[in-house]
C-alpha cells in the first residue's frame, strides 16, 4: 500500500487560523515555541505513528515513492513539519529528535526547486524555511538567512513581526554554527565530545532551543 501523508491533519493542527489574523496568530504561536510536556505527548499520539513509514517513502525506500517529488507544496511542507519539528516534540532530548533533518532538508530542496514560497503565506514559509536554521552545515545556514531576509522585505501586516523574530533567529543558529561548528547542546544525546568552548558555552547559559 502506497504511503500517505495525512497533509489536512498535519497543517491544521499546526497552523489553525494563524496565517488569518493577529489575534489567530498569537493563539497559535504558544504551540510553536512554548509546547511543554503536554503538546509533545499530543504530537506524539496523534503524529508518533508516521514517521517509519514516512522516512522510507521520502527516502524512495517504499512502494509509490519514486513520484514524491513531484508532490504538492502543502505536501511538502506538511512532511517538513513532520521531519523538522514534530520530531522534536516525539522525541525530546534524545537523539532521534535530530534524526529525521535529512529527509527534512531534502524536501526543502525540492520545495525550494519548485518555487513554494511564491505560493505559501509567510507564516507558512517560516517553518518550510526551519530546517535551514537546524542545520550544522555553514552553507545552509547563510542560505537560511538569506531567505528569512528575502520573506521578511515581502511580508505585510500584521505578520511582519513574527518573521522578523525569525530572522533574529536565524542569525543566532548561523552565529552558533560560525562559532562552534555545531550545535552544543547536542552534543550530550549524540554522545559528542564537548570541547572546552562549548562547555563554557553550555554552562554560560548557552542556547538549547527546548532540547
Amino acid at each position: 500500500m502506497t504511503f500517505i501523508l495525512p497533509i489536512d491533519d498535519i497543517l491544521n493542527f499546526w497552523f489553525g487560523d494563524a496565517t488569518k489574523s493577529a489575534d489567530a496568530l498569537k493563539k497559535q504561536a504558544p504551540l510553536w515555541y512554548s509546547g511543554g510536556k503536554d503538546v509533545d505527548l499530543e504530537i506524539r499520539d496523534r503524529f508518533g505513528a508516521l514517521f517509519i513509514p514516512a522516512s522510507d517513502y521520502y527516502s524512495g525506500r517504499s512502494r509509490g515513492s519514486s513520484t514524491w517529488r513531484e508532490a504538492s507544496c502543502r505536501e511538502l511542507l506538511a512532511a517538513i513539519i513532520l521531519f523538522d519539528q514534530f520530531s522534536r516534540n516525539c522525541f525530546r532530548r534524545t537523539a532521534r529528535a535530530f534524526a529525521f533533518d535529512r529527509f527534512a532538508i531534502n524536501i526543502l530542496d525540492v520545495a525550494l526547486q519548485q518555487k513554494c514560497p511564491e505560493c505559501l503565506h509567510p507564516i507558512e514559509c517560516i517553518f518550510l524555511y526551519m530546517p535551514l536554521q537546524h542545520s550544522e552545515d555553514l552553507v545552509r545556514q547563510h542560505l537560511g538567512v538569506a531567505v528569512f531576509e528575502e520573506l521578511l522585505e515581502r511580508t505585510t501586516a500584521p505578520f511582519v513581526e513574527q518573521v522578523r523574530g525569525s530572522l533574529r533567529h536565524a542569525l543566532l543558529h548561523r552565529e552558533i554554527i560560525e562559532t562552534f561548528g555545531r550545535f552544543p547542546h547536542r552534543n550530550k544525546v549524540l554522545l559528542r565530545q564537548a570541547t572546552g568552548a562549548e562547555t563554557e558555552y553550555l554552562n554560560d547559559a548557552g542556547k538549547r532551543f527546548g532540547q
